[in-house]
C-alpha cells in the first residue's frame, strides 16, 4: 500500500471501487475481454461470499459496487479478480498496481455510484442510452433482465425508492421541456439564475442546442446554448471572445424536494455525451460569487471544471466566476 494511504475495509460499508488497466490501455475494449472480466468477477464472488450491487466494464477500467466479505479483507478479493483476469488475458502488465475505493454508507450515496456507473458509457459516447451497453448491471434494474453476476440488490434500498424505480425514472423522465412548466420552477429560484416570462423563455428555448429535464421540467431541467446562438447576454459573450467553440449552460434548477438524488450529475453527464456526439468538446457556464454560491461551485468542480476567469456585471451588483470543463 503506498505511503500515507489507509483503507477503511472493515467497517461494515459498501465500497465503490475503480481499478484501470495499465496506463489506461484498453485491454478490455473486446467483447471476449469484458464477458472474461464478468465471470472472473462472479467466481471471486462466490469464492468469497461478497455482495454485488453493480457494476460496469468499460474498455480500460471497471467500476464496482460491493461490500466486504465476511471471512476476508477486501483487498484479497480484489486481487483474486485481477490475477483471474490476467491469467486468462495475454498484455502484460495487465493493471494499474493501485485502486479507488469509496466507503459508501448512505442509500443515497448507494444511489448516486449506481447513477454514476451507469451512465459512463453514454458520457464516453460509446453508446446512446445505458441499456445499450451489456457490460453493466444496467439492464438489470432496468428490466430485471439475468446478470452474469449475481446482483444482492433489494436489502439496500428503500421500499418507496428501490433502485428498479430509481432507474426507469432516471431514463425514462429525462427528456423534453414544457415551457410552462419550467417556468414555474425558473421563477421559484430566479435568485440563483434570472426571472423569466413566457416569451423570453420560449425564445431561450429555441435558441439552445439542448433543453432537457425531469418531468417536462417541474422537478429539474438544464438549458444549454451552443456559440453560434444569437444570445444577447454578458457571459455568453465572454465565453464568445475566448473559445471558437463551446455549448454554454444557461441554467440548471434542481427542485428542493429532488436535491441530494444526483439529477445534477444525470443533466450534466447526458449534456456531455450529446455534446461529444455533434462534436463539441468544451462545456462552459457562470456561478456567483457575489452574492456567493458555494454549492454550485463545490458541484461544477466535483464535475470536472476549472475557473478559468470572473466579471463583475451590472455596476458591481453582482460577480461571477467562469468555468470550463475540457471533454477530451
Amino acid at each position: 500500500m503506498p505511503l500515507g494511504l489507509k483503507r477503511y475495509q472493515q467497517e461494515g460499508d459498501d465500497h465503490f471501487i475503480t481499478f484501470s488497466c495499465h496506463n489506461r490501455n484498453p485491454y478490455l475494449n473486446t467483447p471476449t475481454s469484458k464477458d472474461i472480466f464478468l465471470d472472473s468477477l462472479e467466481r471471486t464472488r462466490t469464492k468469497y461470499q461478497f455482495e454485488v450491487l453493480g457494476y460496469v466494464v468499460m474498455p480500460e477500467h471497471v467500476h464496482l459496487l460491493i461490500n466486504e466479505p465476511p471471512n476476508e479483507p477486501l483487498s484479497k478479493a480484489l486481487q483474486s479478480i485481477k490475477i483471474s483476469v490476467s491469467r486468462r488475458l495475454t498484455e502484460r502488465p495487465f493493471w494499474q498496481t493501485r485502486y479507488y475505493d469509496f466507503n459508501v454508507f448512505t442509500h443515497n450515496k448507494r444511489v448516486e455510484k449506481l447513477k454514476y456507473m451507469h451512465r459512463n458509457p453514454v458520457t464516453r459516447g460509446l453508446v446512446e442510452k445505458p441499456e445499450d451497453w451489456p457490460w453493466s448491471s444496467y439492464r438489470h434494474y432496468l428490466l430485471n433482465e439475468p446478470s452474469s453476476v449475481t446482483l444482492d440488490t433489494y436489502n439496500k434500498f428503500t421500499p418507496q425508492e428501490d433502485p428498479m424505480k430509481l432507474m426507469k425514472r432516471a431514463n425514462g423522465d429525462l427528456g423534453s421541456l414544457d415551457a410552462s412548466t419550467t417556468l414555474q420552477l425558473n421563477n421559484a429560484h430566479a435568485k440563483e439564475t434570472s426571472e423569466l416570462d413566457l416569451a423570453h423563455l420560449t425564445t431561450l428555448l429555441g435558441m439552445a442546442c439542448y433543453a432537457r429535464g425531469i418531468d417536462q421540467g417541474k422537478t429539474a431541467f438544464l438549458i444549454a446554448l451552443d456559440h453560434t446562438a444569437p444570445y444577447q447576454n454578458p457571459n455568453f459573450a465572454w465565453f464568445k471572445s475566448t473559445y471558437q467553440s463551446f455549448i454554454y449552460i444557461d441554467r440548471d434548477i434542481v427542485a428542493e424536494s429532488a436535491r441530494g438524488q444526483g439529477i445534477a450529475r444525470l443533466l450534466y453527464e447526458d449534456l456531455f455525451a450529446a455534446a461529444h456526439r455533434i462534436g463539441i468538446h468544451r462545456i462552459v457556464c457562470e456561478v456567483n460569487s457575489e452574492p456567493p454560491n458555494p454549492a454550485s461551485d463545490a458541484f461544477h468542480l466535483a464535475m470536472g471544471f476549472e475557473k478559468v476567469g470572473q466579471a463583475v456585471l451590472y455596476n458591481g451588483v453582482k460577480t461571477v466566476n467562469y468555468f470550463a470543463k475540457n471533454l477530451g
